[in-house]
């Protein structure tokens, strides 16, 4: 609709319905001017809602250097963002949504967005975040927004935990360009190190701790790649849109105060800023901002300090905290929170149980007396306060003034917990908060007297003293049969010691849409060696699985899933899942499947391998699946990904061409990859360009192809190294063989052309090791050199030494014996 006058109407399927409308506001005397747009569909991505998706476009794994995309846009049937108008959003300008998640990095990630390059008209841009922000307009967090920073273009940047999630907007300045388009450009790239006051780089130590006579000076060189802007800075020398790196240091003692001089005037020839500041607490809390978890939306996560399962036993874990800074929670004065009194808070997923679980949260071993606990659960209750449901809070429940809570709640249930003082104690102070998880069916030799518990779900049993078992806390106690509001009563049987439900409910874990996620305890990123994770279980009520018959299931026997998405990583990955070790007694079975759907679709589910003796206990083990992901320009992913084959793929899924085969180990090189299997096959696929896959040609393989060159006749392969174009392989008799780029000698076969490709082998070649005799081991390999570990405890390296990567000085492409240790591109 057109704005030509203080009315709009809806939207309206066709012109009759149009004019019915018309004609009737007419007849009550208004005249109403309309420009009437047929035909005109609403943009596809005009809310937060609809924002469209800009996520796959990054890799998940940051890495070094940057990530820059860029897309097209227009704002034709967009409509205006009245409630986002103090983040660079209008009630009159139609603006356009998109949206991204931030990839995985080890520090924080700088974020440019800008539409200085392709666009003409003249914008404005806001990013926003917020983790129920695409639902909830009040839950986003304005991050900022920008109006002219290149001309009449506009650029945001910020600075932003790593995986966080990021909404921006991009609207017209003016009416001019409503129907104009734009070009959206995204940079991500790892934070300047020293990019805040809390990480400036610390120049303490380039001057003397007394000053004495004279004076002292030092200079350090500095860039700003990397950098963001410093808005809260700028009435002394930040910008919101201009870069600033950050130094500190401490003065020298001396008797009387000091000069001190800061400047860019030498060796600089870029215009800029300067501003110094002081202050006790500067580099932490520049302005005396609030406490890191000072808010439910703000608790500090605990989840990973407990195992993801709970079968028997206790789970216990504490943690230090203070109130400094930390502010009042009036919302939550119905459980333990206060209008004036500060409260700190914590979250925890708890773990997986067939039975609810007794958990006790309490400050008893704490220093400050008199403090006050409250617990609340609730899904949304970290973005909705009014979605948060009091468990119960306490003041003064220990013999010490300490306070504690304890509750019944069903395994997997998000916890919420706030921790605050009473008015009679210091801000300053510090208290220590224990969170206990259990089981236990131990039964109190005294009853449990719950009347100064404040915990709804203990209704009706409030001020009631326990006669008997209930299950709460480090013991069971139970009042009359009587369970806690909301909760399944439980029941000892005669034969077994086992609790159960009344109702024999089944197992948790039962079915594969309800599989126990064991991802959190693989969230780091996987550079290199290996991650393991165990986890007990039971069959305890579980049921069959008949549909799954073809992957280690059953229609009589129960099984019990869980589900795993692999950590990010650059190279293919090996999976190996058993039960080989703490399982106590019979035989099990084990399935392995994969797919994107393959949680809520079954019939997507791919078996990639089951067993059920492979331990030699009867117990069994799957493993040799091979998953590659990453970039496939030349086919190293070891499949194809679209028709042309180069598309990359950032799932981890099967290499192709390795069906029937048990592999035992992978590697990969630049843009190659390799794995053996049990048998002492080798399978090689990828780029070729030098050779490096050892096939008498130059012809990149989409998929595993087998190495059968005549030298490697009946010899079998243990291992294999691959560098940045070439392959080393070790066999079981001891020898080694090379092929691919030599233009360093990193063939070792005593042939090199520097900076030719004259030397390279498409077939293998022999590496003789050292003295007759000396058998190979192991083998490594960097970006264009290589090392063998022979049966003595030597080491042999070979191959370009412009790094002094070989540790022996000068180029060497023969295998002398010396060197001390293993790989790396261009280091050892």
């Amino acid at each position: 609709m057109g704005e030509t006058g203080n009315f709009c109407l809806p939207r309206v399927s066709n012109l009759i319905s149009l004019l019915g409308v018309l004609s009737w506001w007419w007849l009550l005397g208004f005249f109403l001017p309309v420009e009437v747009v047929i035909g005109q569909d609403v943009h596809p991505h005009d809310t937060p809602e609809t924002a469209l998706d800009l996520s796959d476009r990054f890799s998940p794994l940051l890495g070094e250097g940057s990530q820059t995309i860029s897309v097209e846009g227009e704002w034709k049937g967009a409509t205006g963002d009245a409630e986002f108008e103090e983040c660079g959003g209008d009630s009159s300008r139609p603006g356009v949504w998109f949206r991204f998640r931030l990839p995985l990095s080890d520090s924080p990630v700088v974020v440019t967005v800008d539409t200085c390059t392709g666009t003409s008209a003249d914008t404005v841009l806001g990013v926003v975040s917020g983790a129920a922000c695409l639902s909830d307009s009040s839950a986003c967090e304005c991050e900022g927004w920008n109006d002219q920073t290149c001309f009449d273009q506009s650029r945001v940047s910020l600075r932003k935990a790593a995986g966080s999630d990021l909404l921006v907007i991009v609207r017209p300045w003016g009416s001019s360009d409503d129907g104009s388009t734009f070009s959206l450009t995204v940079t991500i790239s790892n934070a300047h190190p020293h990019d805040t006051p809390q990480t400036a780089l610390d120049l303490s130590d380039r001057f003397s701790p007394l000053l004495g006579e004279g004076s002292q000076t030092i200079s350090v060189e500095g860039e700003w790649k990397g950098a963001t802007g410093d808005a809260e800075f700028e009435e002394c020398g930040g910008d919101s849109s201009r870069p600033g790196v950050w130094f500190r240091f401490r003065l020298p003692l001396s008797d009387s105060p000091v000069v001190v001089t800061v400047d860019t005037c030498t060796g600089t020839s870029a215009g800029t800023v300067l501003g110094a500041f002081t202050g006790e607490d500067c580099t932490s809390d520049p302005f005396a901002s609030s406490h890191p978890h000072d808010t439910v939306w703000g608790a500090l996560d605990l989840s990973d300090r407990f195992s993801p399962l709970l079968v028997e036993g206790v789970q216990m874990a504490s943690v230090e905290g203070d109130w400094q800074k930390a502010t009042e929670d009036a919302q939550f004065e119905e459980c333990g929170g206060d209008s004036l009194w500060p409260g700190v808070w914590f979250k925890l997923l708890l773990p997986h149980s067939i039975i609810p679980l007794g958990v006790t949260v309490d400050t008893c071993s704490g220093r400050v007396r008199n403090t006050v606990i409250g617990v609340l659960t609730g899904a949304e209750c970290s973005s909705d306060s009014s979605a948060c449901e009091c468990k119960g809070w306490n003041e003064g429940g220990c013999d010490n003034g300490m306070s504690r809570v304890s509750l019944v709640e069903t395994g997997g249930s998000d916890l919420f917990v706030v921790v605050r003082l009473k008015r009679d104690e210091r801000e300053e102070a510090s208290f220590n908060l224990t969170i206990t998880v259990s089981q236990s069916t131990e039964t109190c030799d005294a009853p449990v007297d719950f009347s100064n518990q404040n915990i709804p779900g203990l209704n009706p049993l409030l001020n009631r003293v326990s006669e008997g078992p209930f299950p709460i806390g480090f013991q069971a106690q139970r009042v009359d049969l009587q369970c806690a509001q909301g909760f399944a009563c439980f029941h000892k049987h005669d034969e077994d010691e086992r609790w159960r439900h009344r109702h024999d409910a089944p197992h948790p874990a039962d079915t594969i849409d309800r599989a126990i996620d064991l991802s959190p305890a693989f969230h780091q990123t996987f550079a290199e060696g290996e991650l393991a994770e165990s986890v007990s279980g039971h069959w305890d009520l579980a049921t069959g699985d008949g549909e799954f018959r073809h992957c280690g299931g059953s229609t009589t026997t129960g099984g019990v899933w869980y589900t795993l998405r692999l950590p990010p990583s650059r190279s293919t990955a090996i999976v190996s899942v058993d039960t080989c070790g703490g399982t106590a007694s019979g035989k099990t079975v084990i399935g392995v499947m994969s797919g994107p759907s393959c949680l809520s679709d079954p019939s997507d589910c791919k078996c990639e391998g089951w067993d059920k003796r492979s331990c030699g206990n009867g117990r069994s083990r799957v493993n040799g699946t091979t998953l590659s992901f990453g970039g496939n320009k030349e086919g190293q992913l070891g499949r194809h990904v679209s028709e042309e084959g180069e598309d990359n793929d950032w799932r981890a899924l099967p290499v192709e061409g390795l069906d029937g085969e048990t592999v035992v180990g992978v590697a990969c090189g630049g843009r190659h990859g390799a794995a053996w299997t049990e048998g002492g096959k080798l399978f090689m696929w990828g780029g070729n360009e030098n050779g490096q896959l050892g096939l008498n040609d130059t012809e990149i393989r989409w998929n595993a192809t087998p190495v059968n060159a005549p030298l490697l006749e009946g010899e079998f392969v243990t291992q294999a190294a691959l560098g940045g174009a070439h392959t080393v392989i070790a066999c079981k008799s001891g020898r080694v063989f090379s092929w691919g780029a030599n233009e360093g000698g990193q063939l070792g076969n005593g042939k090199m052309y520097p900076g030719g490709t004259g030397a390279d082998e498409h077939s293998p070649v022999e590496v003789l090791v050292g003295d007759e005799g000396e058998r190979a081991v192991s083998v490594a390999a960097g970006s264009s050199h290589s090392l063998i570990l022979t049966s003595s405890q030597k080491v042999f390296a070979f191959g370009r030494n412009n790094f002094g990567q070989l540790g022996l000085g000068g180029i060497f492409f023969r295998p002398p014996s010396g060197s001390r240790s293993f790989r790396g591109g261009s280091h050892t």
